[in-house]
C-alpha cells in the first residue's frame, strides 16, 4: 500500500500556462583535461561542466542492476518550444530502457525542433542529499540543473559515454549528467 501511495505522489503532474517556461538551450563549457575520480566502483571522467534549466517531461525510476545504483532515475526534459504547455498538448512523452519516446498525431511544431528541444538525461547524483532532492521532482517541474557530462566505466569493464551534443538522437544520445546542484522553480 505504501508502494501504491508512494507511486501516486511521484507521477503527480506539475501544471503551467501556455508559453515557453525554460527558454534557453543548455550551457555546456569542454574541459581540456576532465578530472577522474571513483565513486562505488565506478571510474568517473568529466567531460564538460554543464548547466541548464528545463521542464521535466516525463521521469522513470530505476531499481535493478549496477547501472540503477550510480543512475536511478532519468529525466525526460525539454527546453524552448519543449517547455511550452500548449506545444505539449499534442505530444505524448513516454520512457523505457534508459531511452525516451515522443508521438503526436498532428506535430505542433517541426519534428527537427522537437529533437533539438529534447533529450533524455541519465542523473547520477553527487550525494544523497542530491538524490533525495531528484526523487521529489515530478514531471511538469521546471529544474536548474548544474554539475558536468561524465563518462563512465563500469566496475565490469563497460563504459557509458556521456553525448557532448543536443543536435544528435537515438543510442548513445543521452546526456549523463555528474548532478551537484538541482533548484525547482516553483509557481
Amino acid at each position: 500500500m505504501l508502494l501504491a501511495v508512494w507511486q501516486w505522489f511521484s507521477d503527480t503532474e506539475t501544471k503551467w500556462r501556455p508559453g515557453v517556461l525554460a527558454p534557453d538551450e543548455p550551457l555546456q563549457t569542454q574541459l581540456d583535461q576532465g578530472d577522474s575520480f571513483s565513486k562505488d566502483g565506478f571510474k568517473i571522467t568529466a567531460r564538460a561542466k554543464f548547466t541548464a534549466r528545463v521542464r521535466v517531461l516525463s521521469r522513470e525510476n530505476y531499481w535493478l542492476g549496477e547501472w540503477a545504483r550510480m543512475s536511478p532515475v532519468d529525466f525526460a526534459v525539454g527546453w524552448g518550444p519543449m517547455s511550452d504547455t500548449e506545444v505539449l498538448k499534442s505530444i505524448r512523452v513516454s520512457q523505457s530502457g534508459r531511452f525516451f519516446f515522443w508521438q503526436a498525431d498532428e506535430l505542433p511544431i517541426e519534428q527537427d525542433l522537437i529533437q533539438r528541444s529534447a533529450s533524455n538525461w541519465h542523473m547520477v547524483p553527487a550525494s544523497s542529499s542530491i538524490a533525495r532532492q531528484l526523487s521529489r521532482v515530478h514531471k511538469g517541474d521546471i529544474v536548474t540543473i548544474s554539475g558536468s557530462l561524465i563518462d563512465l566505466v563500469r566496475p565490469d569493464g563497460g563504459t557509458i559515454n556521456t553525448s557532448l551534443s543536443r543536435l544528435d538522437t537515438g543510442a548513445g544520445a543521452c546526456e549523463v549528467i555528474w548532478v551537484e546542484s538541482i533548484d525547482r522553480v516553483y509557481k
